[in-house]
């Protein structure tokens, strides 16, 4: 699998991230958490409603108290960055090539 900066990830549980950096653990993909269904969501894609998070703070606080797992502590960083376990990838979003693919 590979990504780079400016893609986009869809997860399993339909959370959407923007990936950041260009070298990655083994595991995930260092990506922030950019959208999230909810009713309250002003984008809209295949009839579901989409919220988009803005500030790190927000990100960060919402994926704790909803998904931890895709929080980590980083050894090289040496700090707790956002990151999607590779097995949690369902789908990659390349908006360069206007392109998507699974994550295999």
């Amino acid at each position: 699998m590979r990504v780079r900066e400016g893609d986009f990830l869809e997860t399993v549980e339909g959370l959407i991230f923007d990936v950041k950096e260009i070298v990655h653990p083994p595991d995930r993909v260092i990506a922030y958490l950019r959208y999230f269904e909810s009713p309250s969501g002003d984008r809209v894609r295949d009839g579901k409603r989409y919220f988009k998070v803005y500030s790190l703070s927000d990100r960060e606080r919402f994926l704790r108290e909803r998904y931890a797992h895709y929080i980590y502590y980083d050894r090289v960083f040496d700090e707790w960055l956002e990151g999607v376990p590779s097995n949690l990838i369902a789908k990659i979003y390349k908006p360069v090539r206007k392109s998507f693919g699974t994550a295999d």
